[in-house]
């Protein structure tokens, strides 16, 4: 085989220009090789807005107290107002209202203070038939005892006459049987009969005294149950009575603090701010407009003491919040620049801190997130206002950039994280 050289292609040399685009790219693709291993923080991103963490320093609306016209209104739009400064003044369509509502509410306080009187006097009668139920039972048991001692006694004498009558009338058998043997005389005969007639008749007098004892302990007993009978029939009549009055009283009371309620609302005609705040809107400031009860007069912020962002996160992401968790906040109007996945590379946002979350779903299945200011990156005082709109990023785990690359690709949440939570002194 013939060895032949090719001059020409010993002269053919790549272009510098080649040659720099060539290594460019070479550097470019190794760049990015090695940028694929970087750190890349995984975040999750929500909007939200700024409120009041405390509920009752929410913006809401001053309300018409009662039904009427408005006579003066003090505000304007934008003013800042003490608590107790007056917000409008009202009043009744009915001029004469008032009057009748002062006379009806001295009229029940009369009506409650003569019941009141009433009630007191049942009550002392109640208490003297009690006592003098008790002092009648007692002097009815007295009696009983007296009696029943009476009647033992009497038992005792009959017992002791039927015992004479037995020992007469032994005692004129013997004296028969003797007189028929011819040994005892007849005047001994009649006088042994006389003495059996004594015996029978106190036998008698005891019997009938006995009958009178026990009919004196029976009266006693009638008696006392006919007294008990009155006194108790007067307690319950007392009691029914009573028990009326109590009632009555009780309705009275509600009517004088119904009637109470109704007075203060109408002397509630200067409606005063509740606390320090601003006066947003006035919605209300037609003075012929006859205007209902609840009806919004004015719209009153108060004053806020800690401001916190509602931030709205979807339900996708909901899992991976956690109390505890840092944020950075991009405030609306406060030129900023973030890169989410690098922090550290950071301007004109501000840090935050997951305070509460919510534990259940509001519309369309989004959730919220309530984050607090970070100590330690104050946010913006006086120009920070209540509603402004916020970009938030909720710092999770840190990875590599191709795995980042690779979750994203696959529609793969973040990797979940635990808050490190500062333990309470």
């Amino acid at each position: 085989m013939h060895n032949y050289r090719f001059r020409s292609l010993a002269r053919v040399t790549l272009s510098p220009l080649v040659l720099r685009v060539w290594l460019a790219t070479m550097l470019a693709v190794a760049l990015l090789i090695l940028m694929l291993f970087l750190p890349w923080q995984q975040t999750v991103k929500g909007i939200g807005t700024v409120i009041a963490l405390d509920p009752s320093e929410r913006d809401y609306d001053v309300s018409a107290t009662i039904d009427g016209v408005i006579t003066a209104l003090h505000v304007h739009e934008g003013l800042h107002a003490k608590a107790g400064t007056p917000l409008f003044e009202m009043r009744d369509l009915d001029a004469d209202l008032p009057r009748r509502l002062r006379e009806a509410a001295q009229s029940l306080s009369a009506q409650h203070t003569q019941l009141s009187r009433e009630l007191q006097t049942l009550s002392t009668r109640h208490e003297n038939t009690r006592a003098a139920l008790d002092q009648a039972m007692a002097r009815f048991e007295q009696r009983e005892a007296q009696a029943r001692a009476q009647l033992r006694r009497q038992h005792f004498a009959l017992d002791a006459a039927l015992r004479s009558q037995e020992i007469e009338t032994a005692q004129l058998e013997r004296i028969e049987h003797l007189h028929a043997s011819g040994l005892e005389s007849r005047r001994t005969l009649e006088r042994a009969g006389e003495s059996l007639l004594r015996a029978k008749a106190l036998r008698e007098a005891a019997q009938s005294d006995l009958e009178v004892h026990e009919a004196a302990v029976r009266i006693v007993l009638q008696e006392r149950e006919q007294s008990r009978l009155e006194l108790q029939s007067s307690l319950e009549s007392l009691e029914g009575s009573i028990a009326a009055a109590q009632s009555r009283l009780e309705s009275l009371s509600r009517e004088a603090a119904s009637m109470q309620t109704q007075i203060e609302r109408n002397a509630a005609s200067i409606v005063r701010a509740p606390r320090d705040g601003t006066v947003v809107r006035v919605l209300q400031n037609d003075g012929a407009r006859v205007l209902r009860q609840g009806e919004a007069i004015v719209h009153f912020a108060p004053d806020v003491t800690q401001k916190a962002i509602l931030a709205e996160i979807s339900g996708f992401n909901m899992p991976l919040i956690k109390v505890g968790l840092k944020t950075r906040v991009m405030f609306y109007g406060w030129p900023a620049f973030q890169i989410s996945g690098w922090p550290t590379i950071r301007f004109g946002t501000f840090s935050g801190i997951i305070a509460r979350v919510d534990p259940i779903a509001h519309e369309a299945g989004r959730y919220y997130a309530y984050i607090v200011e970070d100590p330690s990156e104050p946010w913006p005082k006086e120009s920070l206002r209540i509603g402004t709109q916020t970009n938030v990023w909720v710092a999770l785990s840190t990875v590599q950039i191709w795995y980042e690359l690779w979750r994203l690709m696959n529609a793969s949440p973040p990797q979940m994280v635990e808050p490190i939570l500062k333990e309470e002194r």
